[in-house]
């Protein structure tokens, strides 16, 4: 917008606030004659209705003449069911009649008594204090709340009603604005709010400098503390231009249970966290928001960063990079819906692996972001990540992260996640590649705990899913989930691992000094069909043992549905000529066999399962008997196997 298009648009604004004023001083002379004609002009302006129903009186012999009225209504429009946005029971303004006729308005006194205000947005983005859609979108925003200069003011018994269905956010307060006046007295202003918050306290305390002899450049500073249930927020900070919003700047400390709360506030949609505890800086400039100096903690893993908010559209723009020192796997779980949010309607996991609450899609549309994140290191149980990389991007609903890269002292995951919420229900593609992932990391919690297993593994999982949660999404997902070791060994840790001596009882013809069998191919083939991965090829191939399963993973109900054989290269004493049952759920799975005295195996299992890893599981129940050497190459080579197969080789990117 050209300077001189500004120019003319401050005139036209503050011509038409003089003539408000003449007008309604004509209306204070004229009595009733004039008050219906005004009614209705100020309908059409509003397009609402509006009313006066008491008295208007006027001082007009004065260097601050002054207006008041009684009785003022102002309606909704016609789509919203309630009669009226608001209620005044009196008006008085006391105005500077000098500033006011070379064209700025400054009110001397400002009393509002007994305001009732009902503010709402619909999920159509309509509200009813705008004849513009609130929607978010690409449209122009509004410029900041720009108010006139105000030397006093006085807020009485005000009740106020605030909702968004939006950004789900209801708040019913009382409202209060006086100065106290007392010698000593920094920030005379106060202004408080005390109600709920979508049934929550909530509690609004605002102290401000002094309004009297207050210039519209002058600096003002000015103190915030909001509690709205959880949520405690503390601000201080100042106009830069009084009564300009459009330069703001403030030091802020917040604390809650879960950092998605703050979209209430922010309009800015953030991911569920568990409990949080930050501080920054944030400072405003027109239609730019810069935040810095971010840091803080979340759950017990740190934060810190910088961000940087475009509101000159209705659907702000959020970039930035954060980054974190140490980030443990157990407040991750918030982040993907998980019981540790722990805010007021995050869902439980009631024993679930896969968290089951549900994606609120209308946040996601509210911004676009571009965002980096890089933590140094991810401690995921007995797997230290070094390195975690992540590129957010989210745009009109659609929202990609890639790369994602989790990078392990001998190692890599690495791919890409897109997550379409355009739709009512998001649409999720998954694209995850394993890379020479050495199985040597996976030991137990003990300091002297020795690797079970040797070998690096080769992966990938490409999953396409529907839902708005991570548990519907996998529970009717499709695709393929492949794991390959082409080559490894097991040792007697393995059986260290269970406290049982069980290496005769493996058929795994342990050897050498520190007792070890070499795995000459493992492959894990499953295609994934309505959220139910079944057992294509399943294949674990040592010197001594042959193994095989068959059967479903159900990702649903998350339970276990595998028979797994196991058939020696040699004939062995102790053979269990039975298939080995692997039931119950992905958390708690049981193992078992169709003969009795088994059960041993069944313990080793179940131990193995949990502290190791899933082959390991498996291995436990090798079976003696005769089999063929199987290899990898000759696995690969089939036609199943070459449609999602990894690549073995060290190199390559996802």
């Amino acid at each position: 917008m050209s300077p001189q298009t500004r120019s003319l648009l401050r005139w036209i604004g503050l011509s038409f606030a003089a003539l408000l004023v003449l007008v309604v001083l004509l209306l204070a002379l004229a009595g009733e004659h004039l008050k219906h004609p005004l009614e209705r002009l100020a309908s059409r302006k509003l397009g609402v209705p509006v009313k006066i129903d008491g008295d208007v009186h006027a001082r007009l012999l004065s260097f601050t003449p002054a207006i008041s009225a009684q009785g003022i209504s102002i309606g909704n429009p016609p789509w919203e069911s309630r009669a009226a946005l608001a209620g005044i029971e009196r008006v008085h303004v006391e105005f500077k009649l000098l500033p006011l006729l070379r064209g700025r308005l400054i009110m001397h006194r400002l009393e509002i008594i007994r305001p009732q205000v009902y503010l709402h947005r619909d999920r159509q983005g309509r509200a009813n204090w705008t004849r513009e859609s609130e929607a978010p979108s690409n449209a122009p925003a509004g410029p900041p709340l720009r108010l006139p200069v105000i030397r006093d003011l006085l807020i009485e018994s005000g009740r106020v009603t605030f909702i968004d269905e939006i950004r789900d956010t209801s708040v019913r307060s009382s409202l209060e604005a006086h100065q106290r006046l007392k010698p000593g007295s920094e920030l005379p202003l106060r202004i408080s709010g005390d109600g709920s918050f979508n049934g929550a306290p909530f509690t609004l305390r605002i102290a401000g400098a002094p309004l009297v002899h207050l210039n519209a450049g002058a600096r003002y500073p000015f103190t915030v503390d909001l509690t709205a249930g959880d949520t405690k927020l503390q601000l201080a900070g100042a106009l830069r231009r009084a009564f300009d919003f459009g330069t703001l700047e403030v030091r802020t400390e917040g604390s809650g249970r879960d950092l998605a709360d703050l979209y209430h506030f922010l309009q800015v949609p953030i991911p569920n966290s568990p409990p949080y505890k930050i501080s920054f800086e944030l400072a405003r400039e027109g239609s730019q928001v810069k935040v810095s100096k971010l840091s803080g903690t979340l759950g017990t893993s740190d934060i810190g960063g910088e961000l940087a908010v475009d509101v000159s559209a209705k659907r702000p723009v959020v970039t930035g990079e954060l980054r974190s020192q140490r980030v443990l796997a157990r407040d991750l779980g918030a982040f993907l819906g998980g019981a540790s949010a722990g805010s007021v309607g995050a869902g439980a996991d009631n024993g679930r692996l896969f968290p089951d609450s549900h994606l609120q899609v209308e946040r996601v549309r509210m911004a676009d972001a571009d965002l980096r994140y890089h933590a140094g290191a991810l401690e995921l149980g007995n797997l230290p990540m070094q390195d975690v990389t992540l590129h957010v991007r989210l745009t009109g609903g659609f929202l990609s992260v890639d790369p994602l890269e989790l990078q392990l002292s001998q190692g890599q995951v690495a791919g890409v996640v897109r997550v379409d919420a355009r739709e009512p229900l998001p649409v999720t593609h998954l694209d995850l590649r394993i890379k020479n992932l050495e199985l040597a990391q996976l030991h137990g919690k003990a300091g002297d705990a020795r690797p079970p297993l040797s070998g690096r593994a080769q992966g990938r999982i490409q999953l396409v899913g529907t839902g708005d949660s991570v548990h519907r999404t996998l529970g009717g997902a499709h695709g393929t989930v492949t794991v390959v070791v082409p080559r490894g060994e097991i040792s007697s840790s393995f059986a260290e691992l269970t406290g049982i001596d069980v290496a005769d009882g493996l058929g795994l013809l342990l050897k050498g000094d520190d007792k070890r069998a070499a795995i000459r191919c493992g492959m894990a083939d499953f295609q994934v069909d309505g959220g139910v991965m079944h057992a294509r090829t399943f294949v674990v191939d040592t010197d001594n043992v042959h193994i095989t399963a068959r059967g479903d993973i159900r990702l649903g109900p998350e339970e276990y549905a595998l028979e797994i054989e196991g058939d020696p290269k040699k004939p062995r004493i102790g053979r269990v000529r039975a298939p080995i049952e692997l039931t119950g759920n992905l958390l708690e799975p049981h193992v078992g066999v169709r003969l009795e005295g088994a059960a041993k195996q069944g313990v080793v299992a179940a131990a193995l399962g949990v502290i190791a890893t899933p082959l390991a599981a498996l291995l436990a129940f090798v079976d003696p008997g005769l089999a063929k050497d199987e290899n990898c190459a000759a696995l690969l080579a089939t036609p199943e196997a070459q449609k999602t197969a990894p690549a073995a080789a060290p190199d390559g990117h996802p």
